[in-house]
């Protein structure tokens, strides 16, 4: 079992769900040590991302638990160092019954493009050679990939930056027990500004503990494409 290109006994632990990863016991000490205060001064407009490779952000919110169906993506496309965001809802075509968990209606997605018309709208944007970069990014990407199935197509980047893995490699180190890891944590304890299950906000959440990470621990991005694994 392969994914990204990884060898399969990096896959297994790389599919782990979030749920697994913030199961660890709580108040680890941090490998890096930042008060809030800290945290929140770090100016992550001063983070520069290597101007040849293209950071593909995508988070999505499902229409129902089957988690095949999306009815919100945000997507935030880092190309030559530049950052262009967009946001939209999703018209499923299906009942909604996750709205408990995003606040997202059969009404509010009436008028929303279906997946393979917003899909269509960005494609060439995205393109074919760029790193996706998501929080728990397997299920994001598992996601994608059974919609894009019902379009005869697939996504299968052969470039990934997790940052649920980032975070956890900073701040505990990638082979030690951890603390919570979810993205609402990670936020509070960096300083960032989230609404979680909006996409819009949860990609742009995840973009900036991607860069605060960083910026604090003085690391390289291009250390976290593929942790462990190589492209196919």
């Amino acid at each position: 079992d392969e994914q990204f290109g990884m060898p399969g006994n990096f896959a297994s632990s790389f599919h782990r769900s979030s749920d697994t990863l913030n199961s660890s016991v709580s108040q680890v000490p941090s490998r890096i040590r930042f008060t809030p205060e800290e945290a929140s001064a770090v100016d992550v407009f001063s983070f520069d991302y290597p101007k040849d490779r293209k950071f593909v952000f995508i988070d999505v919110e499902t229409a129902t638990s089957a988690n095949d169906k999306i009815c919100a993506i945000g997507l935030i496309i880092v190309d030559g160092g530049v950052a262009k965001d967009m946001y939209s809802l999703i018209n499923p075509k299906v009942h909604i019954t996750n709205t408990s968990i995003h606040g997202i209606s059969d009404e509010d997605v009436e008028d929303a493009p279906t997946f393979e018309e917003y899909w269509d709208s960005v494609k060439s944007l995205i393109g074919d050679d760029f790193v996706f970069v998501a929080h728990n990014a397997n299920f994001d990407r598992s996601v994608l990939d059974k919609e894009l199935s019902c379009m005869d197509s697939s996504f299968n980047p052969k470039m990934v930056i997790d940052t649920m893995w980032v975070a956890k490699d900073i701040l505990y180190g990638f082979n030690a027990i951890s603390g919570d890891l979810k993205l609402d944590t990670l936020c509070d304890r960096l300083g960032v500004t989230l609404n979680h299950h909006n996409a819009g906000s949860d990609i742009a959440a995840t973009k900036e503990v991607l860069e605060k990470l960083l910026l604090l621990s003085h690391r390289n991005i291009e250390e976290f494409i593929n942790i462990r694994g190589t492209p196919g």
